[in-house]
Order: C-alpha cells, then sequence, then structure tokens
C-alpha cells in the first residue's frame, strides 16, 4: 500500500527544472529563481491541484515566465483555488522564446 510521505523541497524542484532549462538552451538571460513570495527554497513544494506555467510581457520590457501552483484552500468556506507563484523568470529573447520556456516548464513539472 502507497502513502504519502511528503513533496519534495522546492529547492529540489528548482535545482532539478533549472538544470533541464539549460541542457535545452531554455534559461531564460536575465534570470530564473524562486518567486517572490517563496524566501525558504528548503519547505515542501506546494499540494497542488494543477500548475500554470505562461509567459508575460512586461510592463516597460522584457518578457516574464510564471510557474504557478494552484493550492486548494480547504481552510476557507468555501473552498477555493489559491494561486501561488513558485518560480520566475525574466528574458530579453522576445515573447517566442519565453512561451518555449513556459512550455519546457510544464512539460518538466507534469502541469
Amino acid at each position: 500500500m502507497l502513502r504519502y510521505v511528503r513533496n519534495r523541497m522546492v529547492r529540489e524542484v528548482f535545482k532539478d527544472l533549472r538544470e533541464r532549462l539549460k541542457s535545452e538552451d531554455l534559461l531564460p538571460d536575465e534570470y530564473f529563481e524562486l518567486s517572490f513570495g517563496i524566501t525558504d527554497g528548503d519547505r515542501e513544494f506546494p499540494r497542488y491541484r494543477g500548475l500554470a506555467c505562461y509567459p508575460v510581457t512586461g510592463s516597460s520590457e522584457g518578457h516574464y515566465i510564471h510557474v504557478d501552483a494552484l493550492v486548494l484552500r480547504e481552510d476557507l468556506h468555501p473552498a477555493v483555488l489559491e494561486c501561488v507563484p513558485v518560480f520566475l523568470g525574466k528574458t530579453f529573447q522576445g515573447f517566442d522564446f519565453a512561451a518555449r520556456v513556459a512550455a519546457a516548464c510544464a512539460k518538466y513539472l507534469g502541469a
């Protein structure tokens, strides 16, 4: 019988994802890091209902790559899905490149 033990740590998932992006020349040129809300990569990766990986055109320059976990908040009544930012990247290589990075993140993370 299988039983849940824990999710991997955010830092473990980040390290693996970053290495896979780099191996396929998809690592964003400006940065790819833990999202602003995550200050401790040694916490468990969020238990999610879904992952959202998508490109965004910046308001002044460049393009961003967001990786968000959709987490069910059963402590709220009624329960709601909360979007929890996990990773964030930025590139000046254009929208198409940002979209390829987002698609690769979705593929690697099993979104």
